[in-house]
């Protein structure tokens, strides 16, 4: 599946691939009205039944369950990105290790970023959530492949063991590898999944309040933040240019 991979530009600039997706998804609704978690509310109580806001605060709340579980496993994740994730700093041995989520599964964040997607889908309409979760599922596995071509192109056999042992999208229910001891970095991680969180915070103002306006103004926050931390990231990251003027590859 190689030649489905992500390109270079694609995963260099994710962020913003990521938001079209959502983008198109929400600007569907203007062709299609109506909102996705009322249609499946009300395919099981009548609209008129004072059971109807219930069934809207039931479902919301559990799409801002399935958005915060996203938010807590990229945050896992991430806490773990910068501390590494492959590599055993007190024995240097030949053993494969790993740490977080990363002992379980491949890809936790992008595990995350369609949990967020999926729990998310509910505030659209409907051909808007179907579109959102696709969309999202498929640039996903298109980043992933493109990651891990990188990966086994710069470690080799060790990352090959590691892709033997560790299932890329299903997780195992018990540790496949080792922990190397590497110590997270938990502040670094809540700032940089802030806006997912956010997102997850809005969905709960919604399922407590069933208030769209409050809804959309939380999301906002999170999604502006989002920008500014993603924008302020990619700053304090960027590569020198090499000779010449080229600028590496900073995915």
């Amino acid at each position: 599946m190689s030649g489905f991979a992500a390109t270079k530009f694609e995963f260099r600039h994710r962020f913003w691939f990521i938001f079209a997706i959502f983008l198109i998804a929400y600007e569907l609704g203007h062709f299609f009205p109506g909102n996705a978690g009322a249609v499946l509310v009300g395919r099981f109580v009548p609209k008129g039944s004072p059971l109807f806001p219930f069934g809207l605060h039931a479902l919301f709340g559990v799409a801002a369950l399935v958005v915060l579980a996203g938010a807590a496993l990229r945050t896992w994740g991430t806490a773990y990105l910068s501390a590494g994730v492959m590599t055993d700093r007190r024995l240097h041995s030949e053993r494969l290790t790993a740490d977080g989520p990363f002992r379980f599964v491949r890809n936790p964040l992008y595990i995350g970023l369609v949990l967020m997607a999926a729990g998310l889908s509910a505030t659209t309409d409907v051909p808007g959530g179907v579109v959102l979760v696709v969309l999202m599922v498929l640039f996903v596995l298109r980043l992933a492949l493109r990651e891990e071509t990188g990966l086994a192109e710069a470690q080799g056999e060790a990352y090959e063991a590691y892709r033997r042992r560790v299932r890329r999208f299903l997780p195992s229910l018990r540790p496949r590898l080792p922990a190397s001891g590497a110590a997270p970095l938990w502040r670094q991680a809540f700032v940089a999944e802030f806006m997912v969180w956010s997102f997850g915070i809005a969905l709960v103002a919604l399922a407590v309040s069933l208030n769209g306006r409050l809804f959309w103004e939380v999301f906002a926050v999170g999604l502006v933040s989002g920008m500014i931390t993603y924008s302020f990231q990619r700053r304090r990251t960027r590569p020198a240019p090499k000779a010449g003027g080229e600028e590496p590859d900073a995915g």
